[in-house]
This record gives C-alpha cells, structure tokens and sequence, in this order.
C-alpha cells in the first residue's frame, strides 16, 4: 500500500512539476511580449504626445498592426484588443511587430493620399461643413478658394511642429532607455568579468608581442581598462560589452589598447592588431572566464565521457574543490591540471550542497569525492597531413629554439610527427627535458634543439581556418585536408581510405532518429574542408561531444577522380585520451550594483550611449560589407535573446530593452521613406524649398521604401526561419 502511495505522489510531484513548468514557461513568454510592447508603445506614445500638444487629431493609437488576414471566408480579428475614447481609438494589432500613431491627413499607404487630403479639407465658414471642390452648398459652386486645410490636420501643421511629431518616437525610445538601464543597475546587472579564459592558438592575443612587457596574453589574465592609456582600471569591466564590443567596433584596421594586470604584479599596457582570420567578426582571441563549478542543470557531465562515469556520479551545482588532494582555486588551475594529467584517473573532490538530500542553494555543505577515469580520444582512424606552422608565441620554447611561421614539422624527440591530435599527450614525458626537432625550411632540414614546458591548457578554438596547438612548444600549426596515413584495423582503413586522398566534405550520421529528429538541422549539413567553412580539426573537435555511436560520412578524391562517400564508425582510443572529462562548467558571473541612484543615473546614460554607438556601427558595418547580413535577427531571433535575458533576471531584461529602444530608435531614423527618418527629410526639404516634395516623387520615394522594407522583413523572416523552424532543428 505504501509503494502505490509513494508511486502516486512521485506521479503527482512530476505532473506539478511539469505545469509548474509550462507556466514558468508562459510567464517568460509574457514578461519578454511586455517589454518588447512597451518599447513600442514608448516609441508611438512620443508621436501621440507631441502631436496632441501640436492639436492634430489622433485617431488611432496602435501598438502591432491591425491588417486584415484571412482564408477565403475565414478572417482574423484585426486587433486583440480595442477601445474608443474620446476621438482616438487605442488597440493592439493582430501583428505584434510594430504599432503607429493615424494622424488626420497623414498616412504612410500611398494609395491613401488622395483620400486623406481630401479628409483634411473643410469649408472657411464652416469647419463641419465636408463640401467637396464643384459640389453645390445651398444653390452655391463652391470654389477651391472657399476651402482650407483643416486646423487639426498634421498637414496643417508648420514644418517645425511635424518635425517635433516626427522625431518624438526617437527621443522617447532614448529617454526610456536611460530609465530602463538606471532601474537596472539599481537593482544590479549580473556580467562577465574581462578574465581571460583562455586564448585561442594562433590568434594575435595567443601570439603577443616582443613589444609587450608580458609577452603575450594567457589564461587568468584581468583586463583593467580597453582604450587610450589614459584611462584608468575599471572593476566592473564587462566582457561582452568593454572588450568584445570594443575589438568589433576597431576592426581590423585599429589596435586596441588593453591596461592587463597578471597575478600580483603592476598592470601595464599592451596594444593587439585584432584579426578576422579564424572568425566572421574581428577579435583578438581570448574566451571568458569559467569557474570550477557544475552547471546546475539535468545534465552536469556530457554522456561518453570521464565523468559521465565517474562514481559516485556528478551532480549539477557541485564546486570542484580539489584534484588529487591539490586545492583548486580557480578554474585556470583546474585546467592546467587536466592539460598535463590527461590520461590519468583523477579523484575529484567537490562541495556539494544539499537540503533533505536534494541539491540546494541553501543547505548543508558535503564534500565528496569522485573517481573520474580519462576520456578517450575518438576518431576514425584518419591522420591528417600537416601544414606550415601558422604562428610562433612569443617567448615560448619554439620562439627560444628558433622556429619560425612557415616552417612544415618533420620529426620529434626522434620520432615522425604523427597524429597532430595526439602530440599533446606524447609530449607529457618530455616536460622539462630539452629534445630534437626536425623541421623543413626554404626546402631543407634544420634540426633544432627545444625544451618542452608543461601545458597550460587545452584551448583549440578549431574553427575552419584554425590551426592546432602546441602549448607545451609554443606552436600553431595548419592542417590540410590530405591523408598522411590510416590507422592500422580503423574504420578508416576498412573503408578502403589511403594516403594522398583528399577529403572534401565531412556530415555526422545520428545515433538515432530521436537524436536526428532533436537536432535535424546539424545532423543535415556537410562540413565542406574548403578552410572558409569547414576543416578537419574542427570536424574531429565535433566527434568528442556527440554521443557514443554517432558516425561520420566522409567523402573524398583519389587522383583527381569524382569523390566518394564512405560511412565511417567512430572508435574510442584504448591509448590516447584528451584532457576534457567532460563537464559542464559555468561562466563565471557577477554583480554590478550602482552605490546610489545618481551613480545609476549615470550608468543609465552610459549603457544607452554605448548601445547607440554599438547599433549605429554595426549599421555602418552592414553597409560597407565589413558585416554579413546574414547577421541580422528577426522577430523570433530578438524573442528568443530576450527569453534568454529574463532568464537571467529582470534587470538583464532592462538592459535587453535598453539596447532595443537604442536599436529601435537608430533603425527607425534612418532615411528612407515610410520610416520617420524618410519624413524627416521630406521635411528639411520642404523647409529648405518653402514648398513639399513634388506629389508624384513622394508616392514614388515612399512606395520604394515599403518595397525595401517588405522585402527586409521577409528577409529577416527567412533567417528566422532557417535557425528556428522544427524540422530544420535548432
């Protein structure tokens, strides 16, 4: 009796569970239409407010767009909601993109113009009085002289009164954003501290210079100030918005300077060239801090891995500790570790928090600890020729031995170079010890003498145009698309590959149809090794993450000849590991709290001027070509970022809101036709010439912009489309 009571409370607990979260789910969905809808409302309340003042009638006042949409027969409602007061009528449309003030005698529709200047005109003695030009009024023709524009019509309006109207939905937008920021950081905005991560191999941070007093950027590094050296460290730098935004706004052209402090010496200044090499926007190659933390999520550890079976198991929240009895303080720490013990089993000792047993916040803390064997490498029997190294780290043991960018690897500690994947690990015995390298220069032999330093981290960035890392030399080395040689019994060589083929194109085969199904889109598209969209590394990086029994469909040339396609399993090594093990870790946060509300005022004022600046470059970056359009987001894309911020808290919501006010505001000012910045510039015209644009070139210049901007939104609405549809997969 007991076992059923227990079964039925286990039942009833998962299925408040469940509602528990739909509903969390539909309070999301809701906090995110609110914010959103009231930018818009902000926006079109500017345009409402200073007409009312101006007196132009308002008769409509819309937040979406209420366009009639339907089937044959069957119709939607054009609005959700509506109510008359007074003369204006107010409603939220059908389409939520959106909204509009409908003044008298002004409308964006082309095909309206006619009949809405008609609307404005009334009778010089009689302001009821609706006669048309020739119709007869009590036995009297009435004449064109006997009429003028209506007092309340926008047209009547002098240029700087329309003007006032015009810009009022902008300078709303940028009023609400400073409110929505300074309510924000009142409250608090969690951020990303500028700790260095990690540093991508062959990236200019990677790289450094002999110019820089710490030869070059590593993990754990703090960044203090991004800007001219006169500026002072700054606590509450932000990852995102001081350092990323800040290398994208640079480009290519421009150095940034960066104030980095390391450990407990004085910060100094250092100026990185950012590059495009390996990513589509301009960065200098350094990833976020993480900490020694489990994400608190259903799944802490990745299925395939060292801590997937691990005993006892991980749970989400756990904070690692110690390893092997060493204190770990800090996940820079943790990841050393892990580099130079790659292959070993490993005891983790991890605080867990727990309240009647269950994982909590608040409860008591336990440490425990927890075996965690190696993870195994996983390939497919392929070994890959290499390239030219790509670059020398400054101060390194290549650097002291002597290589240079440009030379091809031959041997090692009297050994071939081999698999490129499993050089890290191979190196571990040479730690310390000086050994030979061969390498091939302008066409011939140089050996070199070189020491092998301990590995600091594991850090690979694969990309497509990527190199791999050498840490424990120093060095970033290419990879082509030839075969070097085929494991001896891999699925590679029973799938008939051979050295000198030419692998053109790579794709994961699911485990399953439930794994397909869950991730459609990846699992459909080909990895093309054209060093633009794909490459080896980066497929091999792929494979240590998916689940056990995936495969890989990789096709290639031979001779020249038409390429072929083989299905190859994937194996785990029985003798090289990576240094991985498989856990989710998470990015390190904190709290940025202004000390007063003066100082969030100020705070207010400074993120809004930032994310005008930051939207304003970009658009500036789309119209030069230095930004790919494909960059843009539509609707749903904006949704799902700003799903992403509330769930981070109200105050991250804010900012989201601040940023789309700023967006909101730029995009919406600029001058083309249909959009407030087209009118605008009608009206520096009319107010320039004393007279409006010409009737026919207005019709002609508006209907283009609705043209442009219809086939924008269709366009946004397509990459949409494309991330977001089901059947494509996320």
């Amino acid at each position: 009796m007991a076992a059923y009571l227990m079964a039925d409370l286990l039942a009833e607990f998962n299925m408040l569970e469940a509602v528990l979260g739909v509903l969390g789910t539909i309070w999301l969905v809701l906090k995110v239409a609110a914010g959103i809808g009231f930018v818009i409302f902000v926006h079109e309340l500017g345009h409402f407010g200073v007409a009312r003042m101006c007196g132009v009638k308002c008769e409509k006042f819309l937040v979406g767009f209420d366009v009639p949409i339907g089937i044959g027969r069957f119709q939607l409602p054009r609005t959700l909601w509506k109510r008359q007061w007074g003369e204006t009528e107010y409603a939220i449309g059908i389409i939520p993109f959106g909204g509009y003030v409908k003044m008298l005698g002004q409308d964006d529709n082309p095909a309206n113009a006619e009949a809405e200047a008609e609307r404005t005109r009334i009778r010089k003695d009689d302001d009821d009085s609706e006669v048309a030009d020739g119709e007869v009024d009590d036995g009297q023709v009435a004449d064109e002289a006997d009429f003028e524009l209506d007092p309340r019509s926008y047209t009547a309006k002098s240029v700087p009164q329309r003007m006032a109207i015009i810009s009022a939905g902008v300078t709303m937008n940028v009023i609400f954003a400073v409110v929505f920021a300074t309510i924000a950081y009142y409250f608090g905005v969690t951020y990303t501290p500028t700790q260095v991560g990690g540093v991508v191999a062959g990236s200019p941070a990677w790289i450094g210079s002999s110019d820089w007093p710490i030869e070059h950027l590593q993990a754990g590094d703090q960044i203090l100030y991004v800007g001219e050296e006169k500026g002072e460290p700054d606590q509450q730098l932000r990852f995102g918005k001081d350092l990323v935004e800040q290398v994208f706004m640079a480009g290519v052209d421009s150095k940034v300077q960066l104030l980095v402090k390391r450990g407990d010496a004085n910060p100094v200044w250092i100026s990185v060239q950012p590059s495009e090499k390996f990513t589509p926007i301009p960065t200098i190659g350094v990833s976020p801090p993480l900490l020694p933390v489990l994400a608190a999520k259903d799944n802490p550890v990745l299925p395939g891995t060292g801590a997937a079976a691990a005993s006892p198991p991980f749970k989400g929240g756990d904070q690692i500790v110690a390893i092997d009895g060493k204190p770990i303080q800090d996940y820079v720490a943790m990841k050393a570790l892990l580099t130079q013990k790659m292959g070993q089993e490993l005891t983790f000792t991890v605080k867990r928090t727990t309240k009647d047993g269950v994982s909590a916040k608040d409860g008591v803390s336990t440490e425990v600890d927890i075996k965690v064997g190696a993870t195994p490498l996983r390939g497919v029997g392929l070994i890959m020729k290499l390239g030219p190294v790509s670059a020398v780290q400054v101060g390194s043991p290549a650097a002291q031995a002597g290589v240079k960018a440009g030379d091809l690897l031959v041997s090692l500690a009297s050994q071939p170079i081999g698999d490129a994947f499993t050089l890290p690990q191979r190196l571990l015995p040479q730690v310390g010890k000086k050994v030979e390298l061969i390498v091939l220069r302008e066409g011939r032999e140089q050996t070199l003498s070189i020491e092998v330093r301990a590995p600091r981290s594991y850090d690979s960035g694969y990309g497509p145009a990527s190199p791999i890392g050498i840490d424990a030399l120093g060095l970033a080395v290419n990879m082509t698309s030839e075969v070097a040689a085929v494991a001896k019994g891999s699925p590679a060589e029973k799938a008939g590959f051979l050295p000198a083929d030419i692998l053109t194109e790579a794709s994961f085969v699911a485990v399953n149809d439930a794994e397909r199904a869950k991730k459609a889109k990846f699992y459909s598209t080909a990895v093309p090794f054209d060093g633009k969209k794909g490459s080896w590394p980066e497929v091999h990086e792929t494979l240590q993450l998916l689940p056990t029994g995936t495969k890989l469909s990789v096709s290639f040339s031979r001779s020249g000849a038409m390429p072929k396609t083989k299905v190859l399993e994937v194996v785990a090594s029985k003798q090289w590991s990576i240094p991985q093990r498989g856990l989710s870790i998470t990015q390190l946060k904190e709290v940025h709290t202004a000390g007063s509300f003066s100082e969030a005022v100020s705070l207010g004022f400074r993120e809004t001027r930032e994310q005008l600046m930051q939207v304003a470059t970009v658009l500036k970056k789309l119209l030069t070509g230095k930004v790919a359009a494909t960059n843009l987001a539509g609707p749903v894309s904006i949704a799902y970022v700003a799903g992403a911020e509330a769930n981070q808290g109200f105050p991250r919501l804010l900012i989201f809101l601040t940023f789309m006010s700023c967006n909101l505001a730029i995009v919406n000012f600029l001058p083309i036709p249909v959009l407030d910045g087209g009118h605008m510039v009608f009206l520096i015209y009319e107010g320039i010439r004393g007279k409006p644009v010409d009737e026919r070139v207005a019709v002609g210049l508006t209907l283009s912009g609705l043209f442009f901007v219809l086939c924008l939104m269709i366009f946004v609405f397509g990459l949409d489309f494309y991330r977001f549809a089901p059947w494509l997969g996320s």
